[in-house]
């Protein structure tokens, strides 16, 4: 075991190497040599170098557009506050507005308005689905992010070479009074980070112009970007947009437009990414509160239409009616409600959101009901109460899960948290014998047919968390576990051997230690919260508990330790690599115990999809988990658009990413235990195919699919 547990760490290691290595150089490969030698430099002064990043930009933008609907199905009117545009018949909004754009290397991009004025209150959402197309083709080499989703491949990037095809007559158009050169693209395969369109440089080869149209989250988008040539940077910088977004939500249509114009005030270029001595505090890049507004509002403005005038004059055009008990009902159901009062924020999850469901072989459908209460109290401490009550139809089991946590001291990060739940049912380790001897001949009787799920667990936990250092959280706490016996008859076991092996109940007391390592962790501060960002090195995790007999009515005299490293490595804008490796071992184990572990476990809900490492096997039973007093684990994903169904164009309508899962299990006892998976996902709908094998032998075939809507209304 230890041998192949090596294996895969040079293996992960080998991986990390290449993705961190120099970006393979693409070149257009046109059949012109005049159109390869044009796009060349096209790419030279809008992209850049492979070893180089954009280490810092700042703009100011200001925007303004319209929204109004085209056609307005039953549907559209139960969801018209939560779609992504105006959806109320015979009504439009307006909304101009001056926002931030910041970017430092290597967070997230942030956008904020700084100034609006609008006509409905739909304005300021209508105004943040504009954000997704924006900046629409700066592939900036960035941590992965929520919005990566939704970036497209320009043609003129490495990427882009390969993935479109350019028309190889060059034209000569007029634009702005002046001569320029016309390159026609369209992709070779039809995807959603792909466009079709045509690029305008003039007769000197520098970028003037770039129209895309291409696919948005049910919907089309159409931009025309104009750019200016920088001579000090020698690089060229978008100077105006006009975007047109067309969205069809099962008939019921709707268009935003706008247009935009881009003020730079720094646009810093590295040359080389030399992350180790990259600044970790990133708090003015997240800084959203503009104290100087004035010198934004000098920003340049664009000329209002007659027809936005006369809207963004009007307080409020057509207000609606109120809405009664029946009509607001359905977005009750499926949407989320925020109760903002007093300091105060209640937000309640309709029991029919979409994303509440999810479906794997194991617990068949399972349905959750989630609350979250939050209070801002002095100094930013805070308190926060989170509920999650579920139920699995397949088990036909209840489960619920509590936590209230009180952070004291936000700038070390430091809390104090109690939480009550329940876990999967589980047996003792009397048990383990008769298990590892099933699990090791799938040819004989199946472990089902054992019937030994006899303790359902309750779990109360107290845990206090502290950062030692920046990326470095230090954690003690201890776990009261208090089983119920279950019992059930089997054709495997007497019903006499049962009421022997099975106590009326089981209490374990465990206190443990945990320490949390993330180097080089970037983190900025919210007033006095301080927040973790993202890093280019992994989390490593180490644990160590003991379970204590006679206290609490405790049974269990045991040690645990285990340990956990995982990390996602993006390999380019679209296309990433998660790993996570772990093993954990009981020691000096006295009497009866109950084998449970922290980063080995089934979770009580399944997970997302946005969950890209997650690091649990997706049809391993939990007998696995509860029988096996040491494990190493291995669990890599590979995740890109381009893998499959790309060239399928019927497919490729709504797939934007696509998975590949390999995991390993080498557990005492037990035979190699190995899973391997494809998935599909877009911003909205999951499904992934997965395969189990014991040894080389196949075990078992199964799905597990989610819905992420709420998420992204």
């Amino acid at each position: 075991m230890k041998h192949r547990l090596l294996l895969i760490a040079l293996i992960l290691l080998s991986l990390s190497a290449t993705a961190v290595a120099k970006e393979h150089v693409h070149k257009p490969n046109t059949g012109n040599p005049q159109l390869d030698s044009i796009l060349t430099k096209l790419h030279q002064d809008f992209m850049l170098p492979a070893d180089s990043v954009i280490d810092k930009h700042t703009a100011s933008v200001y925007i303004k557009g319209v929204s109004r609907p085209l056609e307005i199905r039953r549907f559209g009117k139960y969801f018209a506050n939560i779609l992504p545009f105006e959806a109320h018949k015979d009504r439009t909004t307006a909304f101009e507005a001056v926002c931030r754009v910041n970017y430092q290397n290597p967070c997230q991009m942030q956008f904020s308005p700084v100034w609006i004025r609008t006509n409905t209150k739909s304005g300021r959402r209508i105004l943040n689905e504009s954000f997704q197309v924006l900046l629409p083709i700066f592939s900036f080499k960035r941590m992965k992010d929520e919005s990566s989703n939704k970036a497209y491949i320009t043609a003129i990037s490495y990427e882009g070479f390969d993935k479109y095809k350019f028309h190889p007559k060059i034209d000569t158009v007029i634009y702005r009074n002046e001569p320029h050169i016309a390159i026609n693209y369209q992709p070779k395969h039809e995807h959603h980070t792909l466009g079709t369109g045509y690029i305008l440089a003039d007769l000197d080869c520098h970028l003037r112009a770039i129209q895309f149209a291409g696919r948005v989250d049910f919907g089309m988008v159409d931009y025309f970007l104009q750019l200016e040539y920088d001579p000090e940077k020698q690089k060229v910088i978008p100077k105006h947009n006009h975007v047109s977004i067309g969205y069809n939500y099962g008939g019921t249509r709707g268009v935003n437009e706008f247009d935009c114009v881009f003020s730079f005030e720094e646009y810093e270029i590295k040359a080389k990414n030399d992350h180790r001595k990259n600044q970790l505090n990133l708090t003015a890049t997240y800084d959203q509160d503009y104290t100087n507004k004035d010198s934004l509002y000098t920003v340049q403005h664009l000329p209002l239409t007659a027809e936005e005038d006369s809207l963004l004059n009007i307080s409020y055009a057509k207000p609606l009616h109120h809405k009664g008990f029946f009509q607001q009902l359905p977005e009750r159901l499926v949407g989320s409600s925020n109760i903002n009062a007093f300091g105060n924020n209640l937000k309640i999850y309709g029991p029919l959101d979409p994303a509440s469901f999810s479906y794997d072989k194991l617990d068949g459908i399972t349905i959750r009901q989630r609350l979250r209460f939050s209070r801002l109290l002095k100094n930013d401490k805070s308190f926060m109460l989170k509920t999650d009550i579920g139920y699995s139809f397949k088990m036909t089991e209840l489960r619920y899960k509590l936590t209230s946590e009180w952070i004291y001291n936000p700038r070390r990060r430091a809390g104090i948290s109690i939480s009550a739940s329940n876990r999967c049912s589980e047996f003792s380790s009397k048990f383990e014998k008769q298990v590892n001897e099933v699990l090791k001949d799938t040819s004989a009787l199946r472990f089902d047919d054992l019937g030994i799920e006899f303790y359902r667990r309750h779990e109360i936990k107290f845990e206090h968390s502290i950062e030692l250092a920046n990326g470095l959280m230090f954690y003690a706490g201890t776990s009261y576990n208090y089983r119920d016996p279950v019992k059930r008859g089997s054709r495997a076991m007497s019903q006499e051997q049962i009421d022997a092996l099975v106590k009326d109940h089981y209490a374990d007391f465990n206190p443990y230690l945990r320490l949390t390592w993330t180097p080089r962790q970037y983190y900025h501060y919210q007033g006095n919260q301080k927040l973790y960002i993202a890093s280019y090195y992994p989390t490593f995790s180490v644990e160590i508990a003991r379970g204590l007999s006679h206290v609490l009515s405790s049974k269990s005299n045991y040690g645990r330790l285990e340990f956990d490293v995982q990390q996602t490595i993006q390999l380019d804008p679209v296309r990433n690599l998660s790993y996570h490796i772990g093993a954990g071992s009981f020691f000096r184990q006295s009497g009866e115990y109950f084998i449970s572990y922290s980063f080995f476990s089934r979770k009580m809900f399944p997970s997302t999809w946005g969950d890209h490492i997650g690091g649990t096997f997706n049809l391993l039973d939990d007998y696995w988990y509860n029988s096996s007093p040491g494990y190493a684990q291995a669990h890599i994903m590979y995740e890109s658009p381009f893998l499959l169904l790309h060239q399928s164009r019927k497919l490729s309508k709504y797939v934007i990413k696509e998975r590949l899962y390999l995991s390993n299990l080498w557990a005492d006892g037990k035979n190699n235990y190995s899973e391997l998976g494809y998935g599909i996902g877009n911003n909205y709908f999951n499904f992934g195919l997965f395969a189990s094998f014991i040894g080389l032998q196949i075990n078992e075939v199964g799905v597990k699919a989610t819905i992420e809507i709420d998420s992204h209304w």
